[in-house]
């Protein structure tokens, strides 16, 4: 067994050799007794200089117990010159490891009940601190905190969970990252640490991380399997990595998993969505056109789906717009046939534009595609009036 450890502000590589039990028994005496003494500083220090002398005792229970008992002693103390806030962290952190080793090292009973009680208690020291800076805004020392918790107990959510908090309250993405890599790595089984992974991955990396990303996504596909968040972000994924043949595969997946894993069709909405958007990105029209009508019939209000089918009615509308265009010029009525066609289609897309348009709450891009449909269906009236809607909204009111 091989181990790496900082204990007594010294990095103590080991091979597992087991020191004499006289030998680490006297050791872990000598500590005991400087810390009876009050002398906790100097039994810290001689931690270190033990265990440079004699490795081997990193792998004996009572010196580890007593080591974790001066680590945990000494950070009550006030820190050594301009050591601050993050000294403690750290010694608190170190009872842990030493405490946690010392329970892995015996077979079950009171000596192993004794070490797991320890460790519990230095556990609680760190989650209490943790908790108390970052309720007091102090954001640097939680982080800490958070970190130390990670490391030395990467089994528990609270300490990626922290970081991730931290990250953004302090708008610092990278802190989010971090966290997230962490949940990620102990392969957490909930699904939204592996979508955020993924997000940050690109968002951070500035488009860098798309393998990393999609890496994130494949992992939480094993750990939460068909997962439709999941399923949902690596469409997403392929889809900004260019990979058309692989997002379609993905799509399929997403779509079959969709409507298994859910019988209501009202349950389906939030997925549909999606569907249709990532459809309407591969081309597939008419699989969009559906999932944006499914999502209508059951939320008549919901914007991106109302946006979605009055955008494929006006793509519709110029794509019949330019087969009149090509036609001879003394094809009058066919060309006048299609011109009402495509009337007929921007007026469909009227209605579902009109429907998300909220003039207390506008918002750019609807009101933009209104007034070129209404310039195309000859409404001036409603030209002029969405045109000064959106200059009260881009510029102010008029003076």
């Amino acid at each position: 067994m091989y181990r790496v450890i900082a204990v007594g502000l010294v990095v103590i590589s080991l091979v597992g050799v087991a020191a004499p039990p006289a030998a680490a028994s006297t050791a872990a005496d000598q500590l005991d007794a400087l810390l009876k003494e009050g002398k906790t500083r100097e039994a810290y220090r001689q931690i270190a200089k033990a265990v440079q002398a004699d490795p081997s005792l990193m792998e004996s229970y009572g010196f580890l117990m007593a080591a974790g008992r001066v680590a945990r002693t000494y950070s009550r103390e006030d820190p050594p010159g301009n050591a601050g806030e993050s000294y403690r962290v750290r010694l608190k952190a170190e009872a842990v490891e030493c405490f946690g080793m010392a329970e892995r090292l015996v077979e079950p009973g009171e000596e192993q009940t004794a070490a797991s009680t320890a460790w519990r208690q230095a556990a609680d020291e760190l989650v209490l601190g943790a908790s108390t800076a970052f309720n007091a805004k102090r954001f640097d020392l939680a982080l800490d905190y958070s970190r130390a918790i990670t490391r030395v107990s990467p089994e528990d959510r609270l300490g990626p969970a922290l970081t991730i908090r931290i990250g953004q309250m302090v708008d610092r993405p990278e802190l989010q990252l971090e966290g997230v890599r962490a949940a990620v790595a102990a392969r957490f089984p909930i699904q939204d640490y592996y979508v955020l992974a993924a997000s940050l991955e690109v968002s951070v990396e500035n488009g860098a991380g798309l393998d990393a990303a999609l890496a994130h996504v494949a992992t939480g596909l094993e750990v939460v399997p068909n997962d439709l968040q999941l399923l949902a972000e690596r469409v997403r994924l392929m889809l900004l990595a260019d990979r058309a043949a692989d997002a379609t595969a993905a799509l399929a997946t997403f779509r079959n998993q969709t409507f298994a894993q859910l019988d209501e069709p009202a349950d389906r909405v939030p997925y549909r969505v999606f569907l249709g958007l990532y459809s309407e990105t591969l081309g597939q029209t008419e699989a969009a056109r559906g999932d944006y009508e499914a999502v209508v019939k059951h939320d008549p209000g919901h914007h991106q789906a109302r946006f979605g089918l009055g955008k494929l009615l006006v793509d519709e509308a110029a794509a019949v717009r330019r087969k009149g265009l090509d036609l001879p010029f003394d094809a009058v009525e066919e060309s006048r046939a299609l011109d009402e066609q495509a009337d007929t289609l921007l007026r469909k897309a009227r209605g579902h534009f009109e429907a998300i348009h909220d003039p207390q709450d506008p918002r750019s891009d609807v009101m933009v595609t209104l007034i070129t449909i209404y310039g195309q269906l000859d409404d001036f009236d409603a030209v002029r009036d969405m045109q000064a809607q959106y200059d009260k909204y881009m510029y102010g009111p008029r003076k």
